[in-house]
């Protein structure tokens, strides 16, 4: 089965009640991650998973 990969998406992440590092609420980033998140999300969908010479590469 060929199922379509979806982009990642961190707005609906949601810690709960636990310290989270990169996000301070569901979906909302902390300052300081901003970057990393922006480059993450512009990354085409099948990038992290597609093996040597790929997204992680880029990261």
């Amino acid at each position: 089965m060929n199922e379509a990969k979806l982009p990642v998406r961190f707005d609906t992440y949601d810690p709960e009640d636990f310290y989270d590092e990169l996000f301070t609420q569901k979906g909302q980033p902390r300052p300081a991650v901003v970057p990393l998140m922006e480059r993450i999300s512009s990354l085409p969908p099948e990038s992290p998973t597609t093996p040597a010479g790929s997204s992680a590469d880029a990261l």
